[in-house]
């Protein structure tokens, strides 16, 4: 009977444990804002990750690629956030691929002399659509220098009303 009441007590302490390992690193798990929230393909973007409070954190680093058509381009960026506040770091990227659709980011923090990563490296990365909307000021430029169908039409129409209009004078 004691043999039972120990591997229960052993048990237990091994579930508390667990629980209470597990929620401390999610606990530490930071916030990450873009700014801006869906960047255009080739421009920059400022990622901002933000800790909770009471964590020493020592090290973040930003894990990011650039991808289109569902691939990533194999140069990605492994950068250094630099620390801007108390619990705040900060890095601007210069995004390189004009032709991509998105980005998937994870970013990893050292503390107490462990990395963590978020998300998880169990789960997949994050995910970002890119602004791949054109501006409105290139397609008005655009609309205004090539002719369209409606030339064509015009001319087509001219040249049936002459036609008409010759026939009937005869």
């Amino acid at each position: 009977m004691s043999k039972t009441i120990g591997k229960t007590l052993v048990a237990m302490i091994f579930v508390s444990l667990f629980i209470v390992l597990s929620g401390i690193n999610t606990l530490s798990a930071p916030t990450v804002e873009l700014n801006p929230a869906h960047p255009k393909p080739g421009g920059n973007v400022k990622f901002t990750a933000t800790f909770p409070s009471g964590e020493e954190v020592q090290k973040v680093v930003l894990l990011l690629s650039e991808c289109e058509a569902g691939l990533c381009f194999k140069d990605g960026f492994n950068e250094t956030m630099s620390k801007t506040g108390v619990n705040t770091y900060e890095v601007t990227i210069d995004l390189k691929h004009d032709t991509a659709i998105e980005l998937k980011y994870r970013v990893g923090y050292l503390i107490n002399g462990t990395w963590s990563w978020s998300p998880a490296l169990t789960q997949n990365e994050a995910v970002v659509s890119l602004d791949t909307s054109s501006d409105s000021q290139n397609e008005d430029n655009s609309e205004n220098k090539s002719p369209g169908f409606e030339v064509g039409v015009l001319v087509f129409s001219v040249i049936f009303i002459s036609v008409v209009l010759f026939r009937r004078k005869r």
